[in-house]
């Protein structure tokens, strides 16, 4: 119980507090850089050499981290079909397959994942965020935003890009800690907790703080708002929920993350490749601004079907 405390006062007072401090959105920047540059890998350092000392690897595993490629393939071929049907311009083809198609694995994932299935489950959402979401926006995202919005984009750039985030430099020295004989606790790995313990409210203070709606933009972009998030926070869900039956046991750990990961709000990160690219920068926020709330809701029904 006190994990979903947590989550409500750090998400409603980030919100609060900018509307109340006349705070900018943008604000939020220095936040987000002490989670991506120290909280979470130091999180990916406690935990990930775990799952590959202690764990058994299974090809189950690929569904973990193959979940967000699926996903994002998907609804780009959805978002394809839905250009014919309701004569969507490629730049909202881009918004919704980057917002609707990569979830909110870490700053809103790692904290509800946690509050649900404790530590063991926030292993899973791990890999499912840096093997994933993360690997996903960094190359196809990229990709698919560059050519919605008619630029293009190098081979450099990607690797640079992945290869210079910190939480994916964290998880390979992580991956390679837990092959080796180094010692999985310990004064390192117990600094490495206490640090990481702070992603959860400061990842949520984040999201509160950057949510935004616009009543004009709102009905603007109804529709693909309407459909975006349908697909996202309903269909896709599902759709792991009956597909990963055949593959994994339903009532392992590893098969609940993995359809509660697919149920996870739109990613901030997608938004804001969204808006760099200008595609259509206020249908991605409103993704963002509307889905995360919504998302809390509809996660805890997912845990309840889930059981």
């Amino acid at each position: 119980m006190s994990n979903f405390v947590i989550i409500a006062v750090c998400l409603i007072g980030g919100f609060i507090v900018r509307r109340l401090g006349h705070f900018r959105r943008e604000d939020a920047k220095p936040l987000n850089t002490v989670v991506l540059w120290l909280s979470l890998p130091a999180l990916i350092f406690t935990e990930v050499p775990k799952i590959f000392r202690f764990a058994t690897l299974s090809h189950e595993m690929l569904w973990v981290a193959g979940m967000p490629w699926i996903q994002f393939t998907l609804i780009l071929l959805l978002a394809l079909v839905l250009r014919k049907a309701f004569g969507f311009g490629l730049k909202t083809v881009g918004a919704i397959t980057l917002t609707a198609g990569l979830a909110n694995t870490s700053f809103v994932g790692f904290p509800v994942v946690e509050a649900f299935y404790g530590v063991e489950g926030l292993r899973y959402a791990l890999l499912a965020d840096q093997l994933g979401s993360f690997l996903a926006l960094a190359t196809v995202g990229l990709v698919v935003a560059s050519t919605c919005a008619g630029r293009s984009v190098s081979a450099t750039q990607i690797v640079k890009r992945v290869v210079c985030f910190p939480p994916f430099v964290s998880f390979c020295l992580a991956v390679l800690w837990g092959f080796s004989s180094l010692p999985v606790e310990g004064f390192v790995i117990d600094a490495c907790r206490r640090l990481g313990g702070t992603v959860v409210p400061l990842a949520l203070i984040s999201v509160g703080w950057q949510l935004e709606l616009s009543r004009p933009a709102l009905k603007h972009y109804r529709m693909p708002l309407f459909l975006g998030l349908a697909y996202k926070l309903v269909l896709f869900p599902m759709f792991f929920w009956m597909l990963l039956r055949f593959f994994v046991a339903p009532e392992s750990l590893m098969y609940r993350v993995t359809v509660l990961e697919s149920a996870m709000g739109p990613m901030i990160t997608a938004a804001v490749v969204a808006a760099d690219f200008d595609l259509e920068p206020e249908l991605a926020q409103l993704m963002v601004g509307i889905g995360i709330p919504v998302s809390l809701v509809s996660l805890s029904v997912w845990h309840w079907v889930l059981g």
